[in-house]
C-alpha cells in the first residue's frame, strides 16, 4: 500500500511538473522495440494467463498457458501491455495498492536475467469506459457519484438489452440502466465492434484546462478530478519510473463522440480534447525517461491536429510534444487520418506503435464508401487500405510490396483467399506504418477470429518468412521481432 494523505487537496491546483533536460543515458528506449502481448483484464485476474510470480519462477514448465511463459520462451515477444486502472488501484482516498503491478513487473524483470533476454511492461492508461459497468475501473470510488440518470425521454432511463448479462448464471435478456456520473459523461459508439456494449463513459477532461475557475459537477473543487488523477499518477511514477522492466505509458483512445445526452454541459468537443492535450503534458512532464503514447483515433479533426504539423491547428501535437503515436487495434475508417498523417510526419521523429487484433488482423480500414474504391461490397465491409487507399493530403499510401493481401474482410470477418501469409501481413503492415513496436491483442481461440494468438504465436515460430532489413534473419531469431528498431529523434 502507498498512502499520499493530503497530496493533491481538490482545493488547490498542481502545477505542470517543471520539464527537465532528459540524460539521454537514463532514457528507456533500447530493449522497448518489438512485440508485445495484450493482456486482457479477464486475463490479468487470471491464474491461468498470469500465475502469481513466485510460483511460475519455482515452475516454469507448469504454466505454458500463461504469458510469462511465452515472454520465457519466445525471443520475439518484447513484453506485455497490461492496464493501469484508477479505480482499482486506489483503494480510498489517496491510498493506492499497487502490489499486483508490483509482482508483474518483478516478475517480467526475473525472467529477464534467468534467460539473458530485456523483457518489457508497458502501462494502458484507460480514461474511458468501453461499458456502463465498466465505470468503477476508471474512477475511485470516492470519486464516483452520480447525478441525474440519463433518460432516453422524459417516461424512464436510457437502459442497454444486455444477454447473459454478468455475472451467472443470469442467461435472459435484461434491460441495464445507464447511471450519469457526475465526473464522467456517456458516449453512444457510432462504430461499435460488435457484440460490445455501444454505450460507455470518458472522464469530463474538460475540466483538466489550465486556468478554470469555479466548482464541478458534484459541487468541489474545479481540479477535484485533475489534482486526484496528478497524485495517483505521481505516486504510480515514482514505484515504476525506475523499474528495469518498464516500458512507457500508452492511452486508450477518445470515443466515437457521441453523447448520449445533449444538455447543456454534457460534452464539448473542443474543451474535451483541450483538457486531455492538458494531461497529456503533464504526463509527458512527469515521465522522464520514458515514452508516453497518445492514441488520437476516431476522430479526424484530433487525429489532423495531432499528426500533421502543416495543419493550422496542428502545431501543438505529438510532434512538438514528443508524445508517441498509437493507433487503435479495431479499425473503422475514422481514424484514417491519423494513421497516414502519422506514417508521413512522425515516423523516426517518435515512437509509433501499431496495435492489432485478430478480428481485423490484415487492418481493413472499414466503412470507406464505394467511391473511395474500384470494388463494390457494402459500405461497412472492411476495405483494402493498402490497394485502394484515400488520398489524404497527399499522403504517399501505397501499400506494402510483398505478396497481395486479401481483397476484403467482410464485417463477419470471414476471409477470403489470400496469396500472402496472415503474419508476413501483420508484420509487413506494422513496418509499413512506421511501427517500432507492434502489440498483438492476446485473444485465445477466440469464436470468429481469423488469426488469433496461438495462430500468431505459431508462425512467428514455425512459419516466418519476413526477413528484417535490420537484421538479415528471420523474425524468429530477431529481438525486435522485425520492428524497426531506430531510436526515434524524440523519445521523451
Amino acid at each position: 500500500m502507498v498512502a499520499c494523505s493530503g497530496v493533491g487537496s481538490p482545493a488547490l491546483s498542481i502545477p505542470l511538473p517543471a520539464t527537465p533536460t532528459p540524460d539521454p543515458e537514463a532514457v528507456v528506449w533500447e530493449g522497448t522495440q518489438g512485440i508485445y502481448a495484450k493482456v486482457e483484464r479477464t486475463q490479468f485476474t487470471s491464474s491461468t494467463h498470469i500465475p502469481d510470480g513466485a510460483a511460475y519462477l519455482a515452475n516454469p514448465e507448469g504454466f505454458t498457458r500463461s504469458v510469462y511463459y511465452e515472454l520465457n520462451h519466445y525471443k520475439w515477444l518484447r513484453g506485455i501491455m497490461v492496464e493501469l486502472a484508477w479505480g482499482e488501484c486506489e483503494t480510498s482516498q489517496g491510498v493506492y495498492n499497487f502490489d499486483k503491478l508490483i509482482e508483474i513487473m518483478d516478475t517480467v524483470r526475473d525472467l529477464g536475467l534467468n534467460n539473458g533476454q530485456n523483457k518489457k511492461v508497458l502501462l494502458l492508461l484507460p480514461w474511458k469506459a468501453f461499458s456502463i459497468d465498466d465505470a468503477s475501473n476508471i474512477l475511485p470510488g470516492w470519486l464516483l457519484t452520480t447525478g441525474t440518470p440519463y433518460s432516453t425521454s422524459a417516461s424512464g432511463p436510457l437502459t442497454e438489452v444486455v444477454t447473459n448479462p454478468s455475472p451467472p448464471p443470469a442467461t435472459i435478456d435484461q434491460n441495464v440502466q445507464m447511471p450519469r456520473y457526475d465526473r464522467l459523461w456517456g458516449y453512444k459508439s457510432e462504430f461499435n465492434q460488435p457484440d460490445v456494449s455501444p454505450y460507455g463513459y470518458h472522464w469530463r477532461t474538460a475540466d483538466f484546462r489550465d486556468g478554470l475557475t469555479g466548482n464541478d459537477l458534484n459541487g468541489d473543487p474545479i481540479y477535484t478530478l485533475r489534482n486526484a488523477y496528478y497524485a495517483f499518477m505521481t505516486a504510480a511514477y515514482a514505484i515504476f519510473g525506475d523499474h528495469a522492466a518498464f516500458g512507457g505509458f500508452i492511452m486508450v483512445e477518445p470515443p466515437p463522440l457521441s453523447p448520449v445526452s445533449t444538455s447543456v454541459g454534457e460534452y464539448n468537443e473542443t474543451n474535451h480534447f483541450n483538457g486531455r492535450l492538458t494531461l497529456l503534458k503533464w504526463l509527458r512532464a512527469l515521465s522522464t525517461k520514458h515514452m508516453v503514447v497518445e492514441a488520437p483515433n476516431h476522430n479526424n479533426k484530433w487525429c489532423t491536429r495531432m499528426t500533421n504539423p502543416t495543419d493550422p491547428t496542428g502545431t501543438d501535437g505529438c510532434l512538438q510534444n514528443h508524445l508517441g503515436f498509437t493507433g487503435p487495434n479495431m479499425h473503422t475508417g475514422q481514424n484514417l487520418f491519423g494513421l497516414y498523417n502519422a506514417r508521413k510526419h512522425l515516423a523516426g521523429e517518435v515512437p509509433v506503435v501499431v496495435q492489432c487484433q485478430p478480428q481485423d488482423m490484415k487492418s481493413m480500414s472499414g466503412n470507406i464508401t464505394k467511391a473511395n474504391t474500384t470494388q463494390s461490397p457494402a459500405p461497412n465491409d472492411y476495405w483494402r487500405w493498402d490497394k485502394f487507399p484515400p488520398d489524404y493530403g497527399g499522403v504517399t499510401t501505397a501499400g506494402p510490396t510483398q505478396g497481395d493481401p486479401n481483397t476484403y474482410v467482410e464485417a463477419t470477418a470471414a476471409l477470403n483467399d489470400d496469396p500472402i501469409t496472415d503474419g508476413d501481413w501483420v508484420i509487413v503492415r506494422a513496418r509499413y506504418l512506421g511501427g517500432n513496436l507492434l502489440i498483438y491483442q492476446r485473444n485465445i481461440s477466440a469464436s470468429g477470429n481469423p488469426f488469433d494468438w496461438d495462430d500468431f504465436i505459431t508462425y512467428m515460430q514455425t512459419n516466418t518468412s519476413y526477413i528484417s532489413p535490420s537484421t538479415g534473419v528471420l523474425i524468429t531469431n530477431d529481438v525486435y521481432g522485425g520492428m524497426i528498431p531506430d531510436e526515434p529523434t524524440f523519445v521523451v
